[in-house]
């Protein structure tokens, strides 16, 4: 069973990236169109560093799975991080999750 010390420095270790935006919480960069290309224009994928955030939404995902039976504390302090850490809009483009292709995987795990 997980301590409350590393179940909390686990949702601050999860919220630092969230209020610094990297990773999935990376602002999208505007691309160029590849209709409207120009001479000179950078068309290449720039996806953000997703890796760490995989890592972290699985083990969240475990974490959850683990603590819904032994510890209701631990599953508020979860609870906590996604409802501070997921928008609540549906579709808005606020900037708070990044619609990058290649987070697909990782948001709809």
């Amino acid at each position: 069973m997980l301590s409350k010390k590393f179940c909390f420095s686990t949702k601050n270790f999860f919220q630092c990236t969230h209020d610094k935006k990297l990773g999935l919480f990376s602002p999208d960069e505007e691309g160029v169109g590849p209709l409207a290309a120009y001479e000179g224009c950078h068309l290449e994928p720039d996806p953000p560093l997703l890796q760490p955030h995989n890592i972290w939404v699985q083990f969240l995902a475990e974490l959850i799975e683990t603590a819904k039976y032994c510890s209701q504390d631990q599953v508020e302090m979860l609870a906590m991080v996604l409802h501070q850490s997921l928008p609540l809009t549906v579709g808005a483009q606020s900037g708070h999750l990044t619609r990058h292709i290649a987070a697909i995987g990782v948001r709809f795990r």
